[in-house]
């Protein structure tokens, strides 16, 4: 599988320091780095915490490609359905 580069924005300290929580939002939802400069110096470089990974579609394509043999599928199919059985989800703590 490749994984693509994230793309890069340049901002200066100035707009940075004006738009901190929007330049935040942008680099967590899109997946953008951005690179900080003050004059004409790149100085730091703001980047998703998590790396892209695959899509559950691209999980889907790689297990409809019969890329593991019977026995992988069957194994995997078993973990997962472990997973499912003994997973939880969290109480709320807004309740």
């Amino acid at each position: 599988m490749k994984v693509m580069p994230h793309p890069v924005e340049s901002i200066t300290v100035t707009e940075l320091a004006r738009n901190l929580a929007t330049v935040i939002d942008r680099v967590r939802i899109s997946s953008t780095q951005v690179s900080i400069t003050r004059g004409s110096q790149t100085v730091a470089k703001l980047s998703p915490a998590t790396q892209p990974g695959m899509t559950l579609g691209g999980l889907l394509d790689v297990l409809k490609s019969s890329a593991l043999s019977a026995d992988e599928q069957q194994s995997f199919a078993a973990d997962m359905q472990s997973v499912h059985t003994s997973a939880t989800v969290p109480p709320s703590s807004w309740e």
